[in-house]
């Protein structure tokens, strides 16, 4: 009877194992099923490193020809050619050339932003702002935000003009919010209205000592005869003189 019993709870295990190969591809298809998509993301994945390298390649070359001939004197086909693409190619990426500098403008002011908001308590507004941008400046990495503008300013006409006061709208609004955010500047029994006023006042004029540097440093030959360290100089002496009061003399 034992040997009865034993037959009989073999068989159900036996009946078993007969349906299991049954069960067992439905498992196996599902990895083959998840491995699809990965095999068609490798492409994707290819050509969307491919789009991020020729735009980081334009942006590049644009940035570098703004600089070294100015923004009214680059056009599209030059951008083009120096990072080795058609127009059409650029188009695909960019509007314009208006929207690569905006679009840089755009990703740095944040830096210049935090910059100025870690700058120590006992630094006023004005010199807040100045060692802000020396900080940017300093970094090799960063670009120069004001070479953008590059050339004197009979070149900004136009298209320029243009870009240049929506750069300068985006660098005020960086610059004072920045200032504002600095809670250790605030004078005890100040209404918010004065500080606000108090906090463009500095931006605004810091603005104008960058601009003046600027305007100076491309009447010496800008980047074809001097290095960018020369701009650095000028700004530095710009808030100098400010601080005095405009006062002289002027070291040049």
């Amino acid at each position: 009877m034992g040997e009865r019993q034993q037959t009989g709870s073999q068989a159900p295990r036996g009946s078993h194992s007969e349906q299991e190969p049954a069960v067992q591809p439905e498992p196996r298809a599902q990895p083959a099923s998840r491995a699809q998509p990965a095999s068609r993301a490798r492409p994707e994945g290819l050509r969307e490193r491919k789009k991020a390298a020729t735009r980081q390649a334009l942006q590049t070359a644009a940035l570098r020809l703004f600089a070294e001939r100015g923004y009214q004197a680059t056009a599209v086909a030059d951008i083009a050619a120096a990072a080795g693409v058609s127009e059409r190619t650029f188009f695909r990426y960019f509007a314009s050339k208006e929207d690569i500098a905006l679009q840089d403008v755009a990703r740095v002011l944040p830096r210049l932003q935090r910059a100025i908001e870690e700058r120590p308590p006992s630094e006023p507004p004005l010199e807040a702002f100045l060692n802000g941008f020396r900080t940017l400046a300093a970094n090799p990495e960063e670009p120069r935000l004001a070479l953008l503008y590059g050339g004197l300013p009979e070149s900004w006409s136009t298209v320029p003009l243009q870009t240049g006061a929506r750069m300068l709208t985006m660098l005020e609004e960086a610059v004072s919010s920045a200032l504002l955010h600095r809670a250790t500047d605030v004078v005890q029994g100040e209404s918010d209205e004065a500080r606000r006023f108090r906090m463009l006042l500095a931006t605004r004029a810091g603005l104008a000592a960058l601009r003046t540097a600027l305007i100076h440093f491309y009447e010496l030959g800008g980047l074809k005869a001097q290095p960018a360290e020369r701009f650095v100089e000028l700004v530095n002496e710009a808030f100098r003189l400010l601080e005095l009061g405009c006062r002289g003399p002027v070291d040049l």
